[in-house]
C-alpha cells in the first residue's frame, strides 16, 4: 500500500476514535440517552471496522463512503463472538448477559472464580483465554470495575482480543459514573458490546 493511502486511513481511524471518545464522555456526563449512545456508537464502530479492513486489504477506497453514512462491514472474525457476560467486582454480581452464553454452569463457575482471583483491576493489562467444550473458547478481559467474559465459537485471534479489550475500556469509560459504587442500576448502563453481538444475530 502506498504511504499516502496508509496515512489517509490512519487519519480516518484517529478521527473516528476521537469521535468515539467524545460519545463515551457525553454519555458519562449524562448529555445523551442510552438509545442515542447505542445508535451513535454503532455508527462510529462500523467506521473503525472499515479502517481495519482497509489496512488489511490495502484498499483506502473502503473508507470513501464512510463520512456521510453508516457502512456495515461484516467481519467474520467479529461474528464468531457468541455471547458476553459482565461481572461487577464490588457488588460481586453479574450485570448483563448479551447474546447466547450457553456453557456448562459448574465448569464455568470453577474457571470464573479462578480468573477473578488472579485478575488485577486494570483495564487493558489483563486478559486470559481458555478452551472449553465443543471447540469453543472463553476470553476474560479485566477492567478496573468489571470483568468481562466473551464466548467464542473458535480460538480468539490477537485482533479479536484487541477489539474486546477496546470495547471493555469503552464500557467502563461510558459507565464510570454508574459502576464505581456497590449498587448498580443495570438498566441505565450503555453496552458497547452490543455492536459485536448484534452483528452475530444479523449474520445468523
Amino acid at each position: 500500500m502506498q504511504l499516502r493511502s496508509r496515512t489517509k486511513i490512519a487519519e480516518f481511524k484517529a478521527t473516528t476514535q476521537a469521535k468515539i471518545d467524545g460519545v463515551l464522555n457525553e454519555y458519562a456526563a449524562g448529555r445523551i440517552s442510552r438509545e442515542q449512545f447505542d445508535a451513535v456508537y454503532a455508527h462510529y464502530a462500523s467506521h473503525l471496522d472499515l479502517a481495519e479492513a482497509a489496512l488489511e486489504e490495502s484498499n483506502a477506497g473502503l473508507i470513501e463512503d464512510a463520512a456521510g453514512k453508516t457502512v456495515g462491514v461484516r467481519r467474520s472474525w467479529l461474528g464468531k463472538a457468541r455471547g458476553v457476560l459482565i461481572y461487577h467486582r464490588r457488588s460481586r454480581q453479574f450485570l448483563e448477559a448479551l447474546g447466547s452464553f450457553d456453557v456448562q454452569r459448574e465448569a464455568f463457575i470453577e474457571h470464573f472464580r479462578r480468573t477473578v482471583a488472579s485478575a488485577p483491576g486494570k483495564t487493558g493489562v489483563f486478559f486470559r483465554k481458555e478452551a472449553i467444550e465443543n471447540g469453543r473458547w472463553l476470553l476474560y478481559t479485566s477492567g478496573k470495575h468489571t470483568l468481562v467474559v466473551t464466548l467464542f465459537g473458535h480460538e480468539p485471534s490477537p485482533a479479536q482480543i484487541a477489539v474486546m479489550q477496546r470495547l471493555h475500556g469503552d464500557f467502563e469509560t461510558a459507565n464510570q459514573h454508574l459502576i464505581d459504587g456497590e449498587r448498580i442500576a443495570a438498566e441505565a448502563l450503555a453496552f458497547p458490546f452490543r455492536v459485536v453481538i448484534q452483528r452475530q444475530i444479523t449474520k445468523d
